[in-house]
């Protein structure tokens, strides 16, 4: 995996376990160009340790804080990667205006619901360090994740 890097000469690689995200700032559409450019050296890379990609999970996305981005078709051995605007990553909702509605919205959604399981299931419980440790395991465990984000 580390030989990754060395290959591609315009992006940049984030590696995580099984997880390989290339980006690159894409101002023109000779930027795109250089990003087909080393997609096409990555998918020869894959091909040369006989790795496998799928291809379904191979999205592009694009992060702007303009209306009008520059929209360009990539493709990954032979496929066109299909463009995304909601994509989940390490627990995290991404959309290309990088809002975190989408993110607080579910986050808060999953949190009430262990709350409701948590009182129908704890209806004749009196110790309340008990329901302190249900709620602090539960479900400030769920709202807190990623909160440095």
């Amino acid at each position: 995996m580390n030989s990754l890097s060395d290959c591609l000469s315009f992006v940049k690689v984030i590696l995580f376990a099984d997880d390989i995200k290339l980006y690159l700032r894409v101002n023109s559409p000779s930027d795109c160009q250089l990003l087909q450019s080393d997609l096409d050296t990555f998918s020869g890379w894959v091909s040369r340790f006989n790795l496998t990609l799928n291809i379904d999970k191979c999205h592009i996305m694009s992060f702007s804080r303009s209306t009008s981005s520059l929209h360009h078709s990539y493709f990954l051995n032979g496929n066109l990667l299909n463009c995304v605007f909601l994509i989940k990553d390490l627990g995290i909702y991404l959309t290309p205006t990088l809002s975190f509605d989408h993110h607080i919205n579910t986050i808060i959604g999953r949190a009430l619901k262990i709350l409701g399981f948590i009182k129908r299931i704890t209806a004749n419980f009196t110790s309340s360090s008990c329901l302190r440790i249900l709620y602090f395991s539960l479900v400030r465990s769920i709202l807190e994740y990623g909160v440095v984000i």
